[in-house]
């Protein structure tokens, strides 16, 4: 019994020792997990926390334009990271501030640059209508004097016959014969109706030159009579076509008002029209007339007005129809055109107005230019033209 004693007093020994283990194992483990986690704060307040504000202040900065203005905090390194990238964010903005200038000041000389281009497009048309003017100008003095010589000479007519009536109411010893009266009294009237009709075409003269004349000193695109302006144009343009061509107005009626730079339309069609008298001219010989078609039509579908004028003339060889619309090309003799009719007509309806204009023409049997006027005009264009 005595050796079952030591034994159990033995057991009682290792028993005890195991718990007193045990005991010490679990405090050493939640010391170690408590050091490691007041570890992990503290590394995550000195580098991981800097680090993220860091991130937010530079993205806040970067992409949304706000100011960096982060403290320094966190270790040496991190403090040196966040004052180089403060540095080079304010150094960045300071380049931006600056290049935004720069554009801004580039910009502000481009819109210049460009107004002052589109002044001198607009005084070039206008300028080459005031060319094309001088050059017809003797035609038009010829359109004005004949309907006033003839419109004068019957105003003396009718004189003649007022002196005579009166002279006869007045039993004057110089009166006209009664066969004289008579005859005052048959023509008189056709008299009247003739010499008004010449001041009507001196009338329709000079107001189709001041409407062929007009500039806008802005280049606004405003609301027009495209007809009008057409058959204005035409009338300035009598005397280049009128002994070589046979002109047919084909004009559709109830066209809306178009939206453009009335002066600067003139001014195409006159080049056009012009120059379709010249082809028929130099392919007919003297005497004989060929054909001068001006048409304008409505597509309420495309939202546009479409200018149509055919010639029967030479045509244009096919080796230069790429070119005619290039500044100072010209198959005209030297000296006779300069070549900027047509390019000018381009400029005009293409960069001016936003429109389109081509040519459909055959070698030896005629062309047919083609203008195309949208019925309406962006808001910047309609303003500046």
């Amino acid at each position: 019994m005595e050796g079952t004693g030591v034994h159990e007093e033995e057991i009682s020994q290792f028993t005890g020792g195991g718990i007193s283990n045990s005991i010490l194992f679990f405090t050493a483990s939640a010391l170690y997990l408590g050091l490691v986690g007041f570890l992990a704060i503290i590394t995550y307040k000195s580098f991981a926390s800097p680090i993220r504000k860091l991130e937010a202040a530079a993205i806040a900065s970067i992409d949304h334009n706000k100011p960096f203005n982060l403290k320094e905090s966190g270790p040496k390194e991190i403090r040196s990271v966040t004052k180089k990238l403060q540095g080079l964010i304010i150094g960045l903005e300071d380049t931006v501030t600056k290049r935004t200038a720069a554009l801004k000041k580039t910009n502000d000389q481009l819109k210049l640059e460009i107004t002052q281009r589109k002044e001198l497009e607009t005084q070039l048309v206008h300028a080459q209508k005031m060319e094309a003017v001088g050059q017809l100008a003797s035609g038009i003095a010829h359109e004005i004097n004949s309907p006033s010589q003839f419109a004068n000479d019957n105003i003396l007519f009718l004189k003649d016959a007022t002196d005579g009536f009166i002279k006869k109411l007045d039993q004057s010893p110089d009166a006209p014969s009664d066969d004289d009266i008579n005859f005052f009294k048959e023509n008189a009237p056709e008299a009247v109706e003739q010499a008004a009709e010449g001041i009507s075409r001196i009338t329709t003269i000079v107001k189709s030159m001041k409407n062929f004349a007009y500039r806008d000193a802005q280049s606004a695109k405003r609301p027009n009579d495209l007809n009008q302006a057409i058959r204005s144009t035409t009338v300035v343009a009598t005397n280049e076509w009128k002994y070589h061509a046979e002109l047919d107005l084909q004009l559709q009626e109830g066209i809306p008002m178009v939206p453009c730079n009335i002066g600067e339309i003139n001014q195409v069609v006159l080049n056009l029209i012009v120059n379709g008298a010249h082809a028929i001219r130099d392919r007919f010989k003297e005497g004989t007339k060929g054909n001068l078609v001006v048409s304008s039509r409505h597509y309420p579908d495309h939202d546009c007005v479409i200018i149509a004028i055919a010639d029967n003339g030479g045509g244009i060889p096919q080796e230069v129809q790429t070119r005619i619309f290039e500044p100072f090309f010209t198959t005209k003799e030297v000296g006779v055109g300069t070549g900027q009719g047509l390019a000018i007509a381009h400029n005009v309806i293409v960069k001016s107005h936003g429109g389109q204009i081509w040519f459909d023409s055959k070698d030896g049997q005629g062309t047919t230019f083609y203008i195309k006027l949208p019925m309406t005009q962006p808001e910047s264009t309609s303003e500046t033209g």
